[in-house]
């Protein structure tokens, strides 16, 4: 399986996740799936791990953060694949907690860039989802309005329980995005939502802008969330992010408090190549970076089509 993988992954980058056995990769009802072509797990480490293992990687990171209007600064930059919050900051009981596909972070800023390749948009919640285990119940009716758990109410209700304690299920299992949802978006939580905002694709970039900011704040830093994706028109995610959706949705973001931004990896490897050449550093890995990412967007693009 490493072997597949490699040969999945620019050798440039191979280094910026050693030791191989040891990483978090990408897995799937079958399994590892960083060596599939189209994995948005593999794109991310091609073009983030060739940045992290170029000697000049602080100079590309602050091009990059001036690119998106701000002022470089706060010295060399530390980059982290599928990072995972050490101290917790949000207390949360989550299932699974939040890992972040890439963290890059200086004494300024903190990055925290979600790759996407082929996927159709941000995961959803899971908690309006019917339950096998449980007869096809599930634990919420995908409103943000008092409500018991239907699970819980089938469990007690011979016993006359009947509670609505809890907005959100996510409330009630102790994880407490909403206590945060509005420092980071314009999201008013004593509302009543039919349905709730978070029953689509704006709760994965929720949860990556509460915690960035949870994070960013606790440490004096100033959080920034990216979402990377291949651009290519008839690529979902490419096509959504310049509809009216995605406008509306990044409207939705408290920009005065957290930057919240997209941005392309043939964009990232333009400013690294670009660097490069004003500098003169004779490096031609950026050339040949963007060949490998343009091949596997042509791939994957013909692969999508043999699907639809």
């Amino acid at each position: 399986m490493i072997e597949k993988i490699k040969k999945n992954i620019f050798p440039a980058a191979w280094p910026a996740i050693e030791p191989w056995r040891k990483f978090r990769w990408d897995r799937g009802p079958q399994g590892i799936r960083t060596g599939q072509i189209n994995s948005s797990q593999a794109l991310c480490i091609d073009v983030f791990g060739s940045i992290k293992m170029n000697a000049h990687a602080d100079a590309i990171v602050d091009l990059i953060v001036s690119r998106l209007g701000l002022e470089p600064g706060g010295g060399s930059w530390q980059i982290e694949f599928e990072w995972v919050d050490p101290l917790n900051h949000l207390n949360l009981n989550e299932r699974r907690r939040t890992q972040v596909d890439v963290v890059l972070r200086n004494q300024k800023y903190l990055i925290f860039a979600e790759c996407k390749f082929t996927e159709t948009d941000g995961g959803a919640c899971s908690r309006p989802l019917p339950k096998q285990e449980f007869d096809g119940l599930s634990e919420c009716n995908g409103d943000y309005d008092w409500q018991e758990d239907p699970i819980r109410y089938a469990l007690f209700s011979h016993f006359g329980v009947s509670i609505k304690d809890a907005k959100c299920a996510l409330s009630r299992a102790g994880i407490r995005y909403w206590d945060f949802i509005a420092e980071v978006l314009h999201i008013d939580p004593t509302r009543i939502f039919r349905p709730c905002p978070l029953n689509a694709s704006l709760y994965q970039w929720a949860r990556n802008l509460i915690l960035c900011w949870r994070v960013a704040t606790s440490s004096g830093l100033i959080p920034i969330v990216l979402i990377v994706f291949a651009h290519q028109p008839g690529l979902p995610m490419s096509d959504r992010i310049g509809s009216r959706a995605w406008k509306a949705l990044v409207r939705s973001v408290r920009q005065d408090r957290i930057l919240f931004r997209t941005v392309s990896y043939q964009k990232i490897i333009d400013v690294a190549l670009e660097l490069s050449i004003e500098k003169g550093w004779q490096d031609d890995s950026w050339t040949a970076l963007h060949r490998w990412v343009d091949r596997k967007i042509a791939t994957s693009q013909r692969l999508l089509r043999k699907r639809f």
